[in-house]
């Protein structure tokens, strides 16, 4: 198994608001009171030296805010990672697409 790292960059064009206040309402994201949540989109070009049918593409970050209420068991055990994982066969037919994952 080989681990190589690449570093994914912030898409400053991203940063969309991503909740629906009452149409009265403002976000914190907006300058107001209400809570308000934003997307961010982070992209890198990773090039593959081969073909393998099991890729793995995968995120890590610490400190995952655990009183959350937006999802269900934000943590576990009082564990804060935030996991991400994509699995890429580019073997099969599509092995001369290009592939976009949003992470």
């Amino acid at each position: 198994t080989t681990i190589r790292t690449a570093t994914a960059n912030k898409d400053l064009t991203s940063g969309q608001e991503i909740t629906s206040p009452c149409t009265s309402a403002t976000t914190k994201c907006n300058g107001g009171a209400y809570v308000g949540i934003r997307q961010w989109r982070y992209k890198t070009t990773v090039t593959l030296p081969g073909t393998a049918p099991d890729w793995v593409f995968s995120y890590t970050v610490c400190c995952r805010n655990c009183a959350i209420t937006t999802i269900n068991t934000p943590c576990t055990n009082n564990v804060s990672n935030l996991y991400v994982e994509a699995t890429l066969n580019n073997i099969d037919e599509y092995q001369h697409m290009l592939h976009h994952y949003i992470w």
